[in-house]
């Protein structure tokens, strides 16, 4: 009587089949192990950059960590504005309306030329700031390109929020920063406190405006009284701290998201299924159990 043989070698051919499937899972595991991702800062956008620093002067430069360069062109400029708005208008602040501008009727020719020369040189250098902005990016993201390069790294920067944006967003409106990192409750907390702030000062400028509307147009600092210099004063402090907490606390927020998506992403690769992104390529980690 003949043996069969044809379910014994199908056995075996089962087995080797599932042992080379654990020698790939585990080569491939190893690699995923040993792969080396870049944990720095992410690359910037040029044309944000540009339009960060047309609206505000240097801010492209701070966005791309330029600091030095930020400052300078942030200075300059005010400077520049500063210079030129004095010497062919008289200016001064009102508690209500902030800042009260009236032409000088009494400007010579040297001073208008002066000014003339003065708002030329300052467009100029708005103009490069905008350009500089642009440059100032491109050259921190071939930095970055340049180290993941040298070190053989992994750029992965799926989803991850830029602590500068973030600050600048909750600097326009109290709270948008804290929203744009997905902290929605922290992020309506600092509304709900500019709101109440803004009612405050809505209410302290209706009681002064009672007291000295009718003496002239607006309110200066000088007509206020000792108690009401020190009302402005406290509300003032109390305003600026409020926003300088609200801003730090944006630009934290989005640094804990960036290292908490880092944890995420670096468990993904060690222990599961990942897509390697350069090659476009499945890499698979089998699991059998007897």
């Amino acid at each position: 009587m003949k043996q069969n043989k044809k379910p014994i070698t199908l056995f075996f051919l089962l087995i080797f089949l599932i042992s080379i499937s654990l020698s790939v899972a585990a080569d491939n595991n190893l690699d995923l192990s040993k792969e080396k991702l870049y944990s720095g800062s992410p690359k910037k956008d040029p044309i944000l950059a540009s339009s960060i620093s047309w609206y505000i002067p240097g801010g492209g430069q701070f966005y791309s960590g330029n600091f030095k360069k930020g400052m300078f062109f942030l200075t300059t400029e005010a400077a520049l504005f500063i210079t030129t708005l004095g010497l062919v208008t008289n200016y001064s602040y009102d508690i209500g309306n902030g800042f009260l501008v009236d032409a000088k009727d009494d400007v010579t020719l040297k001073d208008k030329q002066l000014a003339w020369g003065l708002g030329g040189l300052l467009l100029g250098l708005h103009i490069y700031n905008i350009v500089d902005a642009y440059k100032t990016a491109k050259n921190f993201n071939d930095k970055i390109d340049k180290e993941i390069m040298d070190q053989n790294l992994r750029y992965v920067y799926q989803d991850r929020k830029d602590p500068f944006i973030a600050g600048i967003l909750s600097w326009k409106m109290p709270g948008l920063g804290q929203i744009y990192t997905r902290k929605y409750y922290q992020g309506s907390k600092f509304m709900l406190g500019s709101i109440v702030l803004k009612i405050w000062g809505f209410y302290i400028y209706q009681d002064l405006e009672e007291k000295y509307g009718e003496k002239s147009f607006g309110i200066t600092w000088k007509e206020l009284s000792n108690n009401d210099k020190n009302l402005v004063l406290t509300y003032g402090i109390f305003y600026v701290t409020f926003e300088i907490i609200n801003i730090f606390d944006a630009i934290n927020a989005s640094k804990e998201y960036n290292d908490k998506q880092k944890r995420l992403l670096s468990n993904r690769i060690e222990k599961n299924i990942v897509i390697d992104e350069k090659s476009k390529q499945l890499k698979l980690v089998y699991t059998w159990k007897f």
